[in-house]
């Protein structure tokens, strides 16, 4: 089932961003930051490092508001 079978049309109700680190996990913590400032409502990751880097910031934005 594709994302406009179900009622999403992009730039309409929905915005995919993209960020890649090409293998390089010192990267992970700025754009998980970068990600998560944007405040956005879900975050698809490709691998563990990733998905820890943008939880920590999660975690991080939701203890200082």
């Amino acid at each position: 089932m594709s994302m406009r079978e179900v009622g999403y049309i992009d730039r309409r109700n929905i915005l995919m961003e993209a960020r890649f680190a090409f293998g390089k996990e010192w990267r992970l913590n700025g754009l998980a930051a970068e990600i998560v400032g944007l405040n956005v409502n879900a975050i698809v990751a490709q691998s563990s490092a990733a998905l820890f880097a943008a939880r920590g910031h999660e975690q991080d934005k939701s203890t200082s508001l």
